[in-house]
């Protein structure tokens, strides 16, 4: 799919979608011959974490982070590591949430 395509798909404008590509947060997508990007299945669901873990407060060195882990199917101290952070979000999300009960 184009990279319009991919935005759709995934919810990410196309300007961050090249962005994150700068910034290696997703890796280059192949080119076709036209010089148009290529984005498969795998990039979108990268894409959606990523805006994902954005809009629950991750900084961008944290998602970073997340995606050197991508493809090690939770595996290893590092992806152990990041379930560990993001389970300490979610606690802190529940704290603050249980304060606007009263």
């Amino acid at each position: 799919m184009r990279i319009g395509e991919a935005s759709t798909a995934s919810g990410v404008p196309e300007r961050m979608i090249r962005h994150y590509e700068k910034l290696g947060l997703i890796p280059a997508p192949t080119r076709r011959a036209s010089g148009y990007r290529v984005y498969g299945d795998d990039d979108v669901r990268r894409l959606s974490f990523i805006a994902r873990a954005r809009r629950l407060g991750f900084e961008m060195p944290e998602i970073a982070g997340f995606m050197q882990t991508w493809g090690s199917n939770g595996h290893g101290a590092a992806a152990a590591n990041w379930r560990a952070r993001i389970a300490e979000k979610a606690a802190d999300l529940d704290v603050l949430a249980g304060g606007l009960e009263g």
